[in-house]
């Protein structure tokens, strides 16, 4: 399995970055479909941004169903202004791994375009949420 991590703030050794690897793999138990749908991490330092960090993804149509999502590019990042050890990066890193598991699951196995569609009453139940104020991206 191979994770692209891209430390853009050269503050992280192999060593750590391999450790961050191995944290996503063995204790976030991902699969490779999952792996696959994660196209790179990137720590870089953006000064009082306000965010940890932040999950984002770029939908795959298939050209012959336009309502069908066949794909998904992921992109995490982890804002090290914040975040300077490898466990803080870690919190933050299975966090945002919850996003990805959660919305691509959603998007490719269910068809669900989180940006289009709220998502199902079950879904704000469970979380203890408000079901009639929530954002696109799940946020709240």
């Amino acid at each position: 399995m191979s994770i692209n991590i891209e430390d853009q703030t050269k503050k992280f050794s192999q060593v750590q970055l391999d450790e961050l690897r191995n944290f996503i793999t063995n204790e976030l138990h991902s699969t490779q479909e999952e792996l696959d749908w994660l196209s790179k991490i990137i720590i870089r330092d953006d000064i009082r941004s306000g965010y940890y960090g932040y999950w984002e993804g770029n939908f795959h149509y298939n050209p012959e169903n336009p309502d069908e999502i066949d794909g998904i590019a992921a992109v995490i990042v982890l804002n090290h202004y914040y975040l300077k050890t490898l466990e803080q990066l870690k919190g933050t890193l299975a966090h945002e791994y919850g996003h990805h598991w959660t919305l691509t699951y959603l998007a490719v196995s269910q068809g669900m375009d989180y940006m289009r569609h709220r998502m199902p009453v079950e879904y704000y139940q469970l979380r203890g949420l408000d079901e009639h104020n929530y954002a696109h991206d799940y946020s709240k």
